[in-house]
Formats: C-alpha cells, sequence, structure tokens
C-alpha cells in the first residue's frame, strides 16, 4: 500500500496558521468563551504565531516541529475553548 509523507514546511505552517487564527475569530465571535477563556486563546495564538515566524526566519528543525507543536495545541485551544 502506497502512503504518503507530509513533511511541514514554513509555508504550510503558514497556511495552517491562518486557517486556525480564522477559526479561532469565529470561537470568539460565537460568544461562548469566558473573558479568560479569550485570553488564553490569543495566548495560544500569538505563540502560533512567533513559532511560525521563527520558522520562517530560521527553518531548522527544531523550529519547524516548535511550531508544529504550539500550531497543534492552538488547534486544541480553539476546540476546547481553552479549559
Amino acid at each position: 500500500m502506497a502512503t504518503v509523507k507530509i513533511t511541514p514546511t514554513p509555508t504550510t505552517l503558514i497556511y495552517s496558521y491562518i486557517i486556525a487564527h480564522g477559526m479561532a475569530r469565529g470561537r470568539v465571535m460565537s460568544g461562548d468563551l469566558a473573558p479568560q477563556d479569550v485570553i488564553r486563546l490569543a495566548q495560544a495564538d500569538q505563540m502560533a504565531l512567533l513559532s511560525v515566524l521563527m520558522a520562517e526566519k530560521e527553518p531548522s528543525y527544531k523550529n519547524i516541529r516548535f511550531a508544529k507543536i504550539n500550531g497543534e495545541h492552538f488547534l486544541r485551544s480553539i476546540e476546547s475553548g481553552c479549559r
């Protein structure tokens, strides 16, 4: 069976961040988050963005991996409401 291996690149991380950021905006606009959850979501957003920008500037294995981890944390924060 053939498999496809997808390796994150700085460009794919940027696209993923932009999509996740839009999802976070929708979650905030839904009005179902407590103020402290909005703050936590904004912090997760900022960490994801900074990580992606660092991976773009210095595309090392470590920076790309860090951006991927922070992006996954950001997505979990959107889904869970930062609980």
